[in-house]
C-alpha cells in the first residue's frame, strides 16, 4: 500500500506569491499534496488547471475566504473529511495590500491567518507539523516607528484577545471608511501577526511555527509602487519555512535569514542574533 501524499495548505493561492509557492512545492518536493485555497472559486479552478497542465497533478481547489470564519469552518471540515493524513503544513499567505482602512485590511491580513489556524490546528501532524505566515518588511518598519513605549507590546507574543483588544483600538482611534495609505494599516497588520506568530509557537512546543517576508515582488499588491522581482523569487523564505527551518516563533527576511520584528534588516546582511527573547 501507498503511502497517502501529505497534503499542505496555501492560502490566497490563486495568483502571485501564492501560487508561486504551490508551483515550488509541487515542483520541488514530491510527496505532498497542495491545498490551493481560493476565495474566488473560478480563479482558484485556473490555477489549479495551469499546475496540472504543467503536470503538476498533486494540487485540488480549496474554497476559502479567509476573512470569512464559515468559509474557513467549511473549509477545515472538508479537509477533514476528505484527506487520511493529517496536514504536513499551513502557509497562510492570503492578504490585501495597501489604501484599505485598519479594519479590512486588520480582518484578513491578521484575523485571517489566526482563525485559519484555529480551525486547521487539530488536522495539523502533532509531531512535525508546520505553519509559515507570511508578513512583510512592512511589520518591523511600522515598529520602527512607534515611540518606545508603543514598541513594547509588538517586542513579544500576544494572545489573541490582546490582539483582538488592540485591533478594536486603533480602529476606534481611525475613521474606517477612509482608506490609509501611508502604511499604517498594512504595516500594522503585519506587525500583529508577527506577535501571533510567537504566541502560537509557544503555546504549542511540537509545532514549528514562524513568520516571514517574501520580498519586495511585483504582484497585485505591489504593481505600480516599483516592486520588479517575479513571484518565484518570493518564495524563498516561505519554503525555508515551511521544510528546512527548526527554530520556532521567529521571523525571516526575504533572503531566508533570521530578522528582528522591531527594525528592518537588509536581506545579504548578518542574520539577527539577539542575546536573548526575540
Amino acid at each position: 500500500m501507498s503511502t497517502p501524499l501529505r497534503p499542505i495548505l496555501v492560502t490566497g493561492a490563486n495568483k502571485g506569491i501564492g501560487l508561486a509557492v504551490c508551483r515550488a512545492i509541487l515542483e520541488q518536493r514530491p510527496g505532498f499534496h497542495v491545498l490551493l485555497g481560493s476565495r474566488d472559486e473560478a480563479r482558484g479552478r485556473a490555477a489549479v488547471a495551469a499546475l496540472r497542465a504543467d503536470g503538476l497533478e498533486e494540487v485540488s481547489l480549496l474554497p476559502l475566504d479567509v476573512s470569512s470564519p464559515s468559509s474557513i469552518s467549511a473549509a477545515a471540515a472538508s479537509v477533514s473529511a476528505s484527506f487520511p493524513a493529517p496536514l504536513y503544513g499551513i502557509v497562510n499567505n492570503a492578504g490585501v495590500g495597501f489604501g484599505r482602512s485598519i479594519e479590512e485590511t486588520v480582518l484578513t491580513n491578521t484575523l485571517g491567518p489566526m482563525r485559519v489556524f484555529e480551525a486547521f490546528r487539530p488536522l495539523l501532524d502533532p509531531d512535525e507539523g508546520r505553519v509559515v505566515n507570511v508578513a512583510s518588511a512592512s511589520g518591523p518598519n511600522f515598529v520602527e516607528a512607534l515611540g518606545e513605549e508603543q514598541k513594547g507590546f509588538y517586542r513579544g507574543p500576544r494572545e489573541a484577545f490582546a490582539i483582538e483588544r488592540m485591533v478594536e483600538n486603533k480602529v476606534k482611534k481611525s475613521r474606517v471608511s477612509k482608506p490609509e495609505f501611508d502604511n499604517t494599516a498594512y504595516g500594522f497588520s503585519k506587525a500583529l501577526l508577527n506577535c501571533h506568530t510567537m504566541e502560537i509557537a509557544e503555546r504549542n512546543p511540537s509545532l514549528i511555527i514562524n513568520s516571514c517576508t517574501p520580498g519586495w515582488i511585483d504582484t497585485d499588491l505591489t504593481r505600480g509602487m516599483g516592486a520588479r522581482d517575479p513571484p518565484s523569487k518570493g518564495t524563498r523564505s516561505v519554503m525555508k519555512c515551511l521544510f528546512d527551518c527548526e527554530s520556532r516563533g521567529h521571523y525571516y527576511g526575504s533572503d531566508g535569514e533570521r530578522s528582528p520584528i522591531d527594525r528592518y534588516r537588509e536581506p545579504g546582511t548578518p542574520p539577527y542574533a539577539p542575546a536573548s527573547g526575540y
